[in-house]
Formats: C-alpha cells, sequence, structure tokens
C-alpha cells in the first residue's frame, strides 16, 4: 500500500464499535475479521460502499463511533488525558472544549486524519479532512462518520448523558466531512 495504516488499536476500536452494532454471526462478508488486511479499516470502508452505498455505510460507520467511544475510553482515556478528576471536575462547555481538543489530539497522533476544530460562541465546527491518497473522496467521507460518531458520543459522554445538537456534512466533493455542534445541550 505505501501509506501508513491506522493505529492498530484505533483498527481494534473500530471493530468492537462494529460487533456492538453487529453481532459476528450476523455479519456480512463485509466485515470478516479473519481477512488478512493491513488496514482493515480502509478494506472494510471500500467494501461497504461497494455493497451498501455510501449513505448506509456513513450510518453504519457512525454507529460504530458511538459504540466504539466505550473502547476509546477504556483503552485510552487516561493517555488522552480525559478520564481523570480533574478532567471530570471542569465546569461542563470548559470540559466539552478541553476534552474534544484532547480527544483530536491523541486521533492526530494516530496519523489518522487532519481535523480542525474552530469555534464561536457555543457554535462548533469540526473539520476532518483526509490525508490519504490511497481513498476516494466517498470512502474518506465514510471512514470520517466513524470519527463523527466516537466525537458524538464523547459529547454524551462528557455532557453527562445530555444530547446536544449535532450535525455531519460532507464538505463538497472533498475527502472531509464538516461536524457542527453546540455546546447547548437539546432539553
Amino acid at each position: 500500500m505505501g501509506e501508513t495504516p491506522l493505529f492498530p488499536d484505533l483498527q481494534e476500536i473500530f471493530r468492537m464499535g462494529v460487533q456492538e452494532i453487529l453481532p459476528v454471526s450476523e455479519w456480512p462478508e463485509v466485515f470478516n475479521v479473519d481477512e488478512p488486511s493491513e488496514d482493515r479499516f480502509l478494506s472494510i470502508s471500500q467494501k461497504c460502499e461497494f455493497v451498501f452505498g455510501a449513505e448506509t455505510s456513513n450510518g453504519i460507520f457512525l454507529r460504530s463511533g458511538w459504540a466504539g467511544f466505550k473502547f476509546f475510553v477504556r483503552f485510552h482515556g487516561t493517555t488522552a488525558g480525559i478520564d481523570n478528576l480533574e478532567f471530570r471536575l471542569q465546569p461542563p462547555r470548559q470540559r466539552l472544549m478541553d476534552g474534544l481538543y484532547r480527544v483530536t489530539k491523541l486521533l492526530q497522533s494516530w496519523n489518522t486524519d487532519v481535523f480542525h476544530i474552530d469555534q464561536t460562541g457555543d457554535d462548533v465546527t469540526l473539520t476532518i479532512s483526509s490525508i490519504r491518497k490511497n481513498v476516494t473522496p466517498v470512502q474518506a467521507r465514510i471512514g470520517q462518520h466513524f470519527f463523527a460518531g466516537l466525537y458524538q458520543e464523547y459529547l454524551y459522554w462528557a455532557g453527562g448523558g445530555k444530547q446536544y445538537p449535532f450535525e455531519v456534512k460532507p464538505l463538497g466533493e472533498e475527502p472531509a466531512v464538516r461536524v457542527r455542534f453546540r455546546l447547548l445541550p437539546v432539553e
């Protein structure tokens, strides 16, 4: 392939997230975890696009991100700095943004994609852009929905079980998505 595959632990978090939403006994051929692959994440996004189409694949990856977040916290919460008392005792809005930066820093250290965060008042925009040359824009956006799912579940977790307005949209024809959310929970 010539490119560095995603961090192996992230691929494992993805696999466990997929297992949470779809029992192994019901996995179609697309999710064959026994198939040798240097980059399971890429392999599955390519197969999903072919078998299910982009929209369904985006949903599968988003939901696997939601489900995979608990494994992210379990295995990497301490490394990210979001699994300690100091983090938890911050005021809610400060905790949400602080953790967003901490999670992003860890994901970027794993050489996944490029993440750019903008905040204007209570509105936050997170742009996720692909750094990979071996994916189409559609495949990149499918994989980026996994990250969006991690972030959405992070907000729920760090926000004490509150839901926050959240949307994920493709960034034109680019291999990128734009995630928007508000720091004010839905009542």
